[in-house]
């Protein structure tokens, strides 16, 4: 179980090594660049927190305190992400709001702990957030005549990666609350909790991969650089305005 602990931290630092790899390609879009910087900061805190735990002497009351600041700095990161994704404006000036209660929120949720290593239910209400946020990015897709396939596309892998580790793990941080002193579930937590991050790990790092071929790939089946066009609004017949026969 150790081995695939150590696997976890591994697969996580796997996206921002291949971000530094092409890192030119990321910069030339916006949600390139935003994914860049969380892929960045995440990695960094894998790094201390690896440091916390592992090699200092009072490493787990560091490292508890770390997943706190990485639960807050995550969720506007990826917020920022999917403002330079989607295209509703109304939704992303919601993104202002949501980042702004949150991070009130976990700091009051930290402060009024009695066990202030667990953050169970502020990692529930990340997942829940970014299920509905992602959700409605593919709603988003739907609206649009792709004519580029859209496992071209860096944004679909990054929303299905993402989507996954949101909903496996929703359920499993919700009621981890009233079950953690439990030894059986503490290892089926770990157990589940691994499998989702490395899945969520290898699909950003095949958006990465998408990312820089992608160019290259559609440029070779001949398709127009606009690939998304709205689709004409549906209007149902009037059958009093319909002629007959």
């Amino acid at each position: 179980m150790q081995i695939l602990t150590y696997l976890t931290y591994i697969f996580e630092l796997l996206p921002f090594l291949l971000c530094v790899i092409f890192l030119k390609k990321m910069f030339n879009t916006k949600e390139g660049k935003a994914f860049f910087f969380y892929s960045l900061v995440y990695g960094i805190f894998i790094i201390l927190l690896l440091f916390f735990r592992y090699y200092l002497v009072s490493g787990v009351k560091a490292s508890s305190i770390l997943k706190r600041a990485v639960l807050i700095f995550e969720l506007p990161l990826l917020c920022n992400y999917f403002y330079n994704v989607l295209v509703n404006k109304k939704v992303k000036y919601f993104f202002v709001f949501a980042v702004i209660f949150f991070t009130f929120f976990s700091l009051y949720d930290y402060y009024t702990s009695t066990e202030r290593q667990n953050n169970f239910f502020p990692l529930a209400i990340e997942c829940l957030f970014f299920i509905l946020i992602i959700i409605y990015y593919f709603y988003e897709k739907i609206q649009f005549s792709l004519l580029t396939p859209i496992y071209l596309s860096m944004n679909f892998w990054v929303s299905t990666g993402l989507l996954l580790y949101f909903s496996g793990n929703f359920f499993l941080f919700l009621y981890s609350k009233t079950a953690e002193k439990n030894d059986v579930f503490k290892l089926q937590f770990n157990l589940v909790y691994d499998v989702f991050t490395i899945t969520k790990d290898i699909l950003l790092c095949i958006a990465v991969m998408i990312n820089y071929y992608s160019v290259s790939v559609i440029s070779k089946l001949n398709l127009p650089t606009e690939a998304n066009i709205f689709l004409d609004s549906f209007s149902p017949i009037n059958k009093k305005t319909t002629p007959n026969p």
